[in-house]
């Protein structure tokens, strides 16, 4: 299950007036669960998500459940399509936490499966449809509030992905101190679309005013040889580093570790780097594609206009050079971060869903 749908409905499970029934397609067990947390889980037949069958099998038992909310994540085929489907019949919201339309141009130049045109069209088509006629969609960014706008007359709530702040607190308190300090951090999937070559190409520039300038990168991905193929021809080689695969505790020791953190994604709706670098009290580089309303520009850290490496650059070379900048960013994002915690979060869709079941019963007694 996407770590977003489990840790929100984890916390929603947890409020003890609300139950969760979770219906899904999958290798779990139907009927699984605890306390107010109920799964209902329909494996696939030979036609997948294609079955007109699943779709019918799906929709009877959210009829046997009866909820009083319908709540689909992805704006993909299959779960918002069902959703739309019943908004007739049930108050019904749809989590955007990601825009086919608009990230498909970059995973389909890395994929190499034979369906995915196919899958592409069917995804961005459906898309389009379900955030028209679904009357309550949530987004995660003011970025994505505006591009989804342009499609819907729809009621749009921004309400920006979470994090476990007690849990990472308590982790960061019983780190042992790094005897290692790298002056740049990020993990992430190495793909074009996470802008990482942006970062690369930025640090000439930076190393000009910085000789020694460190980069941590973290994480794997299908641009792993063209990123370190980048490095070598730079001449980056003893700047650069990359980690792998980094362990949860491992990621947050070098957070602690690090002097700032960058976040360069060309297109990202909800970068977990955001809210981990912030609970661990280090300043944001993000560019302006990378859910910028999460950084303040100026007070918890920095907003560059996405690709301009030499504005990257400008604020790398700004922050590295002034501890006591760096300090106040840092201590300011930490402040700000326990905004973003998931109970906070599933609170706020709690009040979406009491708003979707009165704007529902006002459309049925004016019979629109």
């Amino acid at each position: 299950m996407h770590i977003y749908n489990n840790r929100l409905i984890h916390h929603l499970s947890a409020f003890p007036d609300v139950e969760v029934h979770v219906v899904t397609v999958g290798e779990g067990t139907d009927g699984t669960g605890e306390g107010n947390l109920h799964l209902h889980t329909f494996r696939k037949g030979l036609l997948a998500y294609l079955d007109p069958l699943l779709a019918f099998r799906v929709r009877q038992a959210v009829a046997r459940i009866d909820p009083d909310v319908v709540h689909a994540f992805s704006t993909g085929f299959f779960y918002s399509t069902v959703a739309a489907s019943l908004r007739s019949a049930y108050p019904t919201v749809l989590t955007a936490y990601g825009i086919y339309a608009k990230e498909g141009e970059y995973y389909r130049s890395e994929e190499k499966k034979p369906s995915l045109p196919i899958r592409s069209i069917i995804d961005i088509t459906n898309e389009r449809w379900v955030v028209r006629v679904i009357p309550h969609i949530v987004v995660d960014s003011p970025t994505i509030s505006d591009l989804v706008r342009t499609w819907t007359d729809s009621s749009i709530h921004v309400v920006p992905a979470g994090i476990e702040y007690a849990a990472v607190r308590e982790m960061l308190r019983a780190q042992e101190n790094s005897t290692e300090e790298p002056d740049i951090f990020l993990v992430n999937n190495l793909q074009r679309i996470k802008g990482m070559d942006i970062l690369i190409r930025a640090i000439p520039a930076v190393r000009q005013a910085i000789p020694d300038v460190t980069v941590w990168i973290g994480g794997s991905g299908p641009q792993r040889e063209e990123l370190a193929a980048l490095v070598e021809s730079l001449g980056l080689e003893s700047n650069v580093t990359f980690l792998g695969f980094v362990p949860e505790e491992e990621k947050y020791r070098c957070y602690q570790a690090c002097k700032l953190v960058v976040v360069p994604s060309r297109w990202d709706c909800q970068p977990a780097a955001l809210f981990e670098a912030a609970a661990s009290g280090k300043p944001v580089i993000a560019s302006d594609t990378s859910n910028p309303g999460i950084v303040q520009d100026g007070v918890t850290g920095c907003i560059f206009r996405s690709g301009d490496t030499a504005g990257l650059a400008e604020r790398i070379i700004r922050l590295l050079s002034d501890a006591d900048l760096r300090e106040r960013m840092g201590r300011a994002a930490q402040e700000n971060a326990g905004c973003y915690d998931w109970g906070v979060v599933a609170a706020k869709y709690l009040e979406i869903y009491r708003d979707a079941v009165t704007s529902f019963e006002g459309r049925r007694r004016s019979g629109s």
